[in-house]
């Protein structure tokens, strides 16, 4: 039983942290589903987002799963884009 009370409370003091992080990136960023997609790719979990902010599971999950249509200022970068560094022309 006390190692369920430590697991709460070391679940507790990060999300506090979470908490604080997501304040800040909400200042960053209009959008709710900006904030979770920049959370996310800091590799935090769709259940600690969603508690943090305390919104459902289910919205974050598909905030996640849903793709980006467009570019949008209010949106982090997918940490798989690459931008090429050079342009070669087909060859005939």
């Amino acid at each position: 039983m006390a190692e369920q009370v430590k697991a709460s409370q070391t679940s507790d003091a990060a999300v506090t942290a979470l908490q604080n992080t997501a304040s800040e990136l909400y200042k960053k960023y209009a959008t709710k589903s900006a904030v979770i997609r920049e959370l996310a790719s800091r590799n935090h979990t769709k259940g600690e987002i969603a508690k943090a902010l305390g919104i459902r599971y289910q919205h974050v999950y598909n905030v996640l799963k849903q793709e980006l249509k467009g570019g949008s200022k209010n949106q982090p970068p997918k940490a798989t884009e690459t931008v090429p560094t050079e342009v070669k022309a087909p060859t005939k």
